[in-house]
């Protein structure tokens, strides 16, 4: 077990002296070992031979477990001890050592100056807050000075003298046993005697030491023993320790009940008491008090259960209690060696600070970490925020590109009629096709002409997706050289896209533009034919790759009539240009 502070607490009894090293680490304590130098012996040899064997015996402990305390305290024994409870008026301002020095020679039976004397505070006099309760404690000089050489001897000093039952006192609230408000009588038997504490909460209330008759591990009790019953004894005992208790009354004079009564000493003897306690008519809680219930230790219970008032003196040095009685005076109090404590103090802060920095420097990378995913964040928002962009003009793109798409579907353009009926309707050969009138009213295409293979014409423009519903409008008449017809048809303006991809193409046709008109006279069919002249009607000549006629419509009111010239054509206009490469006249019939 490691500690960082260490203390020695001798006490001494009757007939013995009892060693204890006590250890702190971080925050618990530790019972690191212990020893009994037995005095019962040596009673009949001098002060100066038994003080040899005592220093004797505290250098060997010393030495064999390498013990170099910083804090040494001494525990005397109540008996060897003036103890009283007094009351002092409140003094502003002044200490109490002050306060005690004007009142000693009232309160003790014995010269002011025979005596080494200190008070423990207690605390204010129920009811009176102008009035202190101290415990005063004085111990004859000698025998101060005598426990104090012994140290001197061995290059040792004391830091504190006190009274072992204060010791027991300290380690009961310093271990965190003490329950406020709630009153405990505190137990320690041994040499045949009992110390008895009594508190209130954390307050010393009662002091006193009785005695219970020998101890069961003398010579003397085991002699007694041969004489009366072990259980007899226990009675006793049991009836000595209440009937203590039952004396003790508060400040106004009344009775007190104990809530709890903690046994501390041998361990089997202890036990057995417990329950003698509980048989002789004790109502409230009995318990043991053992230091290895708070504290760490490899030592046995037995041991261990009569260390409580031991540990308890070097707890009060570890947690630096002022407020305990010192029977040393100034002069020759050593200032306690804490660099445990300062070294444990250092650590604490070093480590703290290797905390904070970890601590400091974990939010640093992270905050470091925060700023490039914000900066990565702000480069990916603008991203976004283009991407957004673009999808929204992408949109907008579209939305547009639908609404041409629909007006393109629904637009109609002539120039594509013109296109298709110039594939369709055959410019040469038998079924060879004349037109003599285009006519386009919004959806509706009626057209006019000769063929002398009408009835096939049908057919030929059904095959196209831009026609439908073709018929004949009214009858076919015959002429001379082919057969009048009038043909209505519908257009379907969405299916004019289907007529711009390309196709593989079958036959030559000339170039879309204005056709030089011939100087000689035209040729009709495979052979030729005489000069023509001007259609009598005044129509206007259309040349469409061997198919002619007058164009009307909305689409054709741009184009000018040449010299002004009209007839039944109905407006019609001069269209400088065809679709084929020769240009035919109209039948003689027609002109």
């Amino acid at each position: 077990m490691v500690s960082l502070q260490s203390s020695l607490s001798i006490e001494f009894k009757q007939d013995k002296v009892i060693l204890t090293h006590v250890g702190k680490g971080f925050s618990k304590y530790s019972l690191l070992q212990s020893e009994t130098i037995d005095l019962s012996n040596v009673r009949d040899r001098s002060e100066e031979d038994v003080d040899e064997i005592i220093q004797n015996s505290i250098s060997h402990f010393l030495e064999e477990h390498r013990i170099k305390p910083d804090v040494i305290s001494i525990g005397l024994p109540r008996q060897d001890v003036f103890f009283k409870f007094v009351d002092l008026p409140k003094v502003q301002g002044a200490s109490l050592k002050d306060m005690l020095q004007y009142e000693i020679e009232r309160h003790i039976p014995f010269p002011a100056d025979s005596v080494y004397y200190d008070a423990q505070l207690v605390g204010p006099v129920d009811g009176d807050q102008n009035m202190l309760r101290v415990a005063i404690v004085a111990a004859p000089k000698p025998l101060v000075d005598r426990w104090a050489r012994i140290l001197d001897q061995i290059g040792l000093s004391a830091s504190a003298v006190s009274l072992s039952a204060l010791g027991l006192a300290d380690f009961f609230v310093l271990s965190g046993l003490a329950a406020e408000d709630a009153t405990t009588a505190l137990v320690e038997c041994q040499d045949g005697k009992a110390e008895i504490v009594i508190l209130k909460g954390k307050r010393l209330r009662h002091c006193r030491t009785i005695d219970l008759g020998q101890s069961s591990g003398s010579a003397e009790a085991r002699s007694a023993a041969s004489s009366r019953s072990q259980e007899e004894e226990l009675r006793q005992k049991a009836a000595a320790i209440l009937k203590e208790l039952s004396s003790y009354v508060d400040g106004t004079g009344e009775s007190v009940y104990i809530d709890e009564l903690y046994l501390s000493g041998g361990y089997s003897s202890i036990v057995a008491l417990q329950g003698a306690l509980v048989e002789a008519g004790f109502s409230g809680r009995v318990k043991t008090l053992g230091p290895q219930e708070r504290v760490r230790t490899l030592l046995t219970l037995e041991k261990a259960y009569s260390l409580a008032s031991a540990v308890g003196l070097g707890m009060r040095h570890f947690e630096e209690k002022t407020d305990g009685a010192n029977l040393l005076p100034d002069e020759m109090r050593v200032k306690p060696r804490l660099w445990g404590k300062r070294f444990m103090t250092a650590l604490s802060a070093a480590v703290c600070v290797l905390l904070i920095a970890v601590v400091a420097s974990a939010i640093f990378h992270r905050r470091m970490e925060v700023d490039y995913l914000q900066t990565k964040l702000s480069a990916l928002d603008n991203e976004v925020q283009m991407i957004l962009a673009t999808r929204r003009e992408s949109s907008r793109w579209a939305r547009l590109l639908k609404e041409l798409k629909v007006i393109a579907s629904e637009t109609l353009n002539p120039l594509l009629v013109l296109k298709e009926l110039d594939r369709l309707l055959p410019s040469d050969g038998p079924g060879k096709v004349w037109l003599t009138n285009f006519r386009l009213h919004g959806k509706s295409l009626s057209i006019n002409g000769f063929s002398s293979k009408p009835e096939e014409l049908l057919a030929k423009l059904e095959e196209s997706p831009l026609f439908s519903n073709a018929r004949f409008e009214g009858r076919i008449t015959s002429r001379k050289g082919g057969e009048r017809f009038a043909i209505v048809l519908q257009i379907e303006p969405g299916n004019q896209a289907e007529l711009l991809k390309p196709k593989p193409s079958t036959t030559t046709t000339g170039p879309i533009g204005p056709t030089p008109v011939p100087s000689g006279p035209p040729v009709v069919g495979p052979q030729a034919a005489e000069p023509e002249e001007e259609p009598a009607t005044g129509a206007t000549r259309l040349p469409l790759g061997g198919k002619w006629g007058a164009l009307q419509g909305p689409m054709f009111d741009r184009y000018q009539p040449e010299g002004g010239a009209t007839g039944p054509g109905m407006g019609a206009q001069r269209y400088e240009g065809g679709l084929g490469p020769h240009p035919f006249l109209p039948p003689e019939e027609e002109r």
